[in-house]
């Protein structure tokens, strides 16, 4: 939960970036959608239940008591998996701003991401063959699958309509359309997974759509693009 939180952040470090490197301000009212947006993902992560069943644990048995109540407060301790998630989301931020800095000198959104996507790949292969068995079969079926879906929907396809999309929207905006991916995420589970879609989890993508349109319709168009 911590992390799925965390690693929208970067919503907010965007514009920062953009206002203290390029020295360009963010669109007007920008920062109320972007707090309007992150309450929507919060919802959607169930944080608001995470840190109340981090102070309310109620077993009969008292042994028990304290032992939900420390495994409760250790999962709301900052912990070095929260560090390397704001790395992460750190990372991303370092992303999202560098395309709108470099948009001009992209010919091809997808040859580049091609080659992005081959370094992003290449640079850490050491390490996994250092900390990684190597297989022993060839993966198919649902892995397969997996791996098919991941690497061309998640990286090719979704990363090169990435730096298509930037070249044409700030990096501010664009920073906050990326939050639609915790309401589809949700909206995929429900119809592939079966997962229950409650109604905080309603309420938060709707705050998140909200936010989302009213950047949209709302801002002037000189200060949507880049």
């Amino acid at each position: 939960t911590k992390s799925g939180f965390l690693t929208t952040l970067y919503v907010l470090v965007v514009p920062l970036l953009d206002m203290f490197v390029l020295k360009r301000k963010a669109p007007r009212f920008h920062l109320i959608y972007v707090a309007l947006a992150l309450v929507g993902v919060a919802l959607i992560c169930d944080l608001p239940q995470m840190m109340f069943n981090s102070f309310t644990v109620s077993p009969a048995d008292t042994g028990s008591v304290a032992v939900n109540s420390a495994e409760a407060l250790a999962r709301t301790r900052w912990n070095i998996g929260d560090w390397l998630t704001l790395a992460c989301m750190l990372a991303a931020s370092l992303q999202i701003f560098w395309f709108g800095v470099i948009q001009k000198k992209i010919t091809s959104s997808f040859n580049f991401n091609v080659y992005q996507t081959f370094w992003a790949g290449l640079i850490p292969l050491p390490l996994a063959l250092w900390l990684e068995p190597l297989p022993t079969s060839l993966p198919h079926g649902e892995p397969l699958i997996g791996i098919l879906m991941i690497s061309f929907g998640s990286t090719l396809i979704a990363f090169a309509l990435q730096v298509r999309a930037q070249k044409v929207i700030s990096p501010s905006l664009a920073s906050l359309l990326y939050l639609l991916e915790s309401p589809f995420a949700a909206i995929f589970a429900f119809i592939l997974l079966g997962e229950r879609f409650t109604t905080q989890g309603s309420l938060g993508a709707a705050l998140i759509l909200v936010a989302l349109g009213s950047s949209v319709v709302f801002t002037k168009e000189k200060e949507l693009v880049t």
